[in-house]
């Protein structure tokens, strides 16, 4: 029986990505065994869907009462739904005996080894993340993110997590209670939780986890922005954000790529997720947004006017990243940093 598990937590609306997600995982691994599960919302899923997951991807699909232990049937922000919480309430769905857990977002493709990261080697910490939004952008005054962080009160010294894909030490993320504080917080502070898939979990640990590289957790649109190739080549592409690649007329009009639009359309044409892919017509409104987004990469700009490659670049370049040092990731004879085989 495999030691390790990889798990994805998920509404409805997110399980046909979760399961490409789980495929690309599947696909990829080269060497250890693990299992995966996908944890559902209670009466949720189509039968012939959860059949197919088992049968053609070899996930395990769990039903649970979420709304039971989630207490809140809303956010405050309408761009993340309560479901984005579920991760937290892993113990609900997997079993003892796991001895390191991966959680991924279901808005990823695994394009690498993902296996090498449950070497990891986590220490005293509960779990590992990819250090995100203060580390690898410079807070402009007014934007976002920057009034995020006065209201969360952050010192940006302090490494942020990224939660979308989580190393877990399941013993001492457990004895530390630590899903159950993240919700308590979450409930008690909503307001203030913006971002609620890692606002509490940061408010929490403040800093206090072990930070991999963005080879395991690379946005998207950051890497089709960023001429960073020379420096890594990421094993997991996030697609973080309201763009996403089965979307296909709204994220190739807005990224400039369709790259990552037909491996989902190729995934779809061999399941039963009829609608999961889909293209859009286009609004007025719409047709104006994508004009200015491709006058801006023509002209060399970005997507996110927030992106500072020469700050992202020095980043990647002397950032202490846990599985650097421990060998899990090397740079190559061209000095690109990849999993290591």
């Amino acid at each position: 029986m495999p030691t390790k598990v990889l798990y994805l937590a998920v509404d409805r609306a997110m399980f046909p990505p979760a399961l490409f997600t789980a495929y690309t995982a599947r696909r990829h691994s080269r060497a250890q065994a693990f299992d995966i599960v996908i944890a559902v919302p209670e009466n949720s899923i189509e039968p012939e869907w959860l059949d197919w997951a088992c049968s053609h991807i070899d996930v395990n699909v769990k039903e649970v009462r979420f709304a039971d232990y989630l207490g809140i049937d809303k956010t405050s922000n309408p761009m993340y739904p309560p479901s984005c919480c579920y991760r937290y309430l892993f113990d609900l769905f997997i079993g003892s005996g796991y001895e390191k857990i991966i959680y991924l977002d279901a808005d990823i493709r695994v394009a690498g080894d993902l296996s090498r990261l449950f070497d990891l080697d986590l220490g005293i910490f509960a779990f590992a993340a990819r250090p995100g939004l203060t580390t690898a952008h410079d807070i402009i005054p007014g934007s976002w993110r920057d009034k995020y962080l006065r209201t969360l009160e952050w010192d940006i010294a302090d490494p942020y997590a990224s939660s979308g894909v989580l190393v877990i030490n399941p013993e001492r993320w457990l004895g530390l209670d630590f899903g159950r504080r993240v919700i308590n917080f979450l409930q008690n502070n909503l307001e203030k939780c913006l971002l609620p898939d890692e606002s509490a979990l940061n408010l929490l640990i403040r800093g206090e986890f072990l930070p991999i590289s963005p080879v395991w957790n690379m946005l998207t649109t950051t890497w089709l922005q960023t001429d960073v190739s020379d420096l890594l080549c990421p094993a997991v592409l996030h697609h973080g954000g309201n763009c996403k690649p089965w979307k296909v007329t709204d994220w190739t009009l807005t990224t400039g790529d369709r790259h990552e639009a037909v491996h989902y359309q190729r995934f779809s044409r061999n399941s039963p997720l009829l609608g999961f892919v889909s293209g859009e017509r286009l609004s007025w409104k719409g047709a104006k947004k994508y004009a200015k987004a491709f006058v801006r990469r023509r002209l060399g700009g970005t997507i996110d006017p927030l992106i500072n490659l020469k700050k992202y670049r020095s980043h990647i370049e002397t950032f202490w990243f846990a599985d650097k040092a421990q060998g899990l990731i090397a740079c190559d004879v061209n000095g690109v940093l990849r999993v290591v085989d």
